[in-house]
């Protein structure tokens, strides 16, 4: 299946080597963030919590309103709001995105930080939490009546909602955790499970555990990294180099003690190896203290994408990257090597298809992928070229019935298919009506795959609205650590 490809939008540029500036919630950072991300070619952006930080909800609407393909994903800790509002509101949020949403549950890894908003329960019955949460939020999205729920920490009655996502049926779930509390309590109920980058042995064993636990849930999973790219390997670990060094000097040698069990495996590989498996560097991880997402792949984007592709070999169909420098490792990222990983994961794909092998996702039973390339008429190729230019900032319209012709034309003009060849003779199709695509599709199904994908083109499954006067991101300039 396709890989998806997740970023990172925060609402100040910052990182283990960057120092905070400007105002605590920038705008037009989130905005631009988001533009950049949307340009390189991710499928999503994580959006994080953090109990010192602005609200993930406004960012997330605020970076939708500034992008038209990018996916958001929405890290929110259960427990602090009931399951049933915290469902409504990322319906409504789903709504703003246009179905962009997806939710990242976190149990969170540390008592004291908890204790920050008040919560002062024990990281088991934490997941244990979780659990119910989840539950609750996949009801309250899809329940076709009122509902009850008795649980240890949630008892509901006669919930209902009348928001629904625009996803169907439901905005999809990912959640994490590195003890066994997290893989008994989240794999039976989420739809993807997140790991931070460990060597592939210790990958592939904790991926084993977890769908076991999981059952008949179809459970995905994703895997984080923080690539490190040169144009040479020499020059791509000459940075890292640089990277730890400039950690070190803003940390100081001192020793960890955390307080989750995944920062524990990634110290304790680290203990073992600075690099395992092509170019997994674990020195990041030892530095910083290994709180999150902090052991880099390094190399050249070919190397690094090879590096991916064995995480997506083992199962991880979504792989979230991260760099130290955000702004311009996004766009060097989206320069080389998201388009090699995809490459080499369409290559592998077709290798399992006729293999007959397939890794199980939700998205195969909830949302199937459209193929349109055999019911394309020629017009279309022809259209999306002249599209890509079209200077219009007009918005054009969809229209149609069930397998009907659908017409796009700019100035709300709807152009009959039969007319379309006679326009093109006679010079009208590119001066007049800029843009016409012609296809026959069934209208419930996602529009965008006949579009081109810089058109800019929102769908909210019955009608497709092109951007042509998207901003495109400015120039980045890289922060030498």
């Amino acid at each position: 299946m396709p890989v998806e490809v997740i970023g990172w939008i925060a609402p100040q540029v910052s990182s283990e080597i960057i120092s905070p500036e400007g105002p605590v919630f920038d705008k037009d950072v989130i905005a631009l963030t988001a533009r950049v991300h949307e340009e390189a070619g991710f499928d999503r952006a994580l959006i994080g919590y953090f109990t010192n930080a602005p609200d993930g909800f406004l960012i997330g609407a605020h970076a939708a309103a500034a992008t038209t393909k990018l996916g958001f994903l929405l890290a929110h800790r259960p427990g602090f709001i009931s399951p049933t509002l915290a469902a409504r509101k990322l319906a409504t949020l789903d709504q703003l995105c246009d179905g962009r949403l997806a939710v990242h549950l976190i149990a969170g890894g540390s008592d004291s930080d908890q204790a920050k908003d008040g919560d002062h329960i024990g990281k088991d019955e934490r997941y244990r939490r979780t659990e119910e949460y989840a539950q609750i939020l996949k009801a309250t999205w899809t329940a076709d009546a009122p509902f009850d729920f008795s649980g240890q920490y949630y008892d509901i009655r006669r919930a209902y909602s009348s928001i629904r996502c625009i996803a169907s049926p439901r905005i999809r779930i990912y959640g994490g955790g590195g003890s066994d509390d997290a893989i008994r309590s989240l794999s039976p109920h989420i739809d993807t499970f997140m790991l931070w980058g460990e060597p592939l042995a210790d990958t592939k064993a904790f991926m084993q555990r977890t769908r076991e636990a999981a059952g008949q849930n179809p459970i995905t999973f994703s895997v984080s990294t923080r690539p490190i790219l040169g144009r040479t390997e020499e020059e791509a670990w000459e940075r890292a180099r640089d990277i730890l060094s400039t950690i070190k000097k803003r940390v100081g040698e001192r020793s960890f003690n955390p307080g989750n069990a995944g920062s524990q495996r990634l110290l304790d590989a680290a203990a073992e190896q600075d690099v395992y498996d092509s170019c997994l560097y674990m020195a990041l991880a030892t530095a910083t203290g290994a709180p999150g997402n902090s052991t880099a792949l390094v190399g050249t984007p070919e190397t690094v994408a090879n590096a991916m592709l064995a995480y997506y070999d083992l199962g991880a169909t979504t792989l979230l990257i991260r760099g130290y420098d955000p702004l311009a490792d996004a766009k060097e990222y989206g320069e080389e090597l998201i388009p090699r990983l995809r490459q080499l994961v369409a290559a592998r794909d077709t290798d399992n298809d006729h293999a007959g092998n397939q890794y199980p996702s939700a998205d195969d039973t909830e949302h199937p992928q459209l193929d349109t390339s055999s019911r394309l008429t020629p017009c279309v190729r022809q259209s999306e070229r002249r599209m890509r230019g079209g200077s219009s900032n007009h918005t054009p319209r969809i229209i149609g019935l069930d397998d009907q012709e659908f017409f796009i034309g700019h100035f709300g003009i709807v152009i009959p298919a039969v007319l379309v060849p006679v326009l093109d003779v006679v010079g009208l199709y590119t001066n007049v009506v800029p843009a016409v695509v012609i296809c026959t599709i069934p209208v419930k199904h996602r529009l965008e795959e006949i579009l081109p994908t810089d058109s800019g083109c929102i769908t909210d499954g019955e009608r497709v609205v092109l951007n042509h006067s998207a901003q495109r991101p400015p120039e980045i300039q890289r922060n030498n650590p």
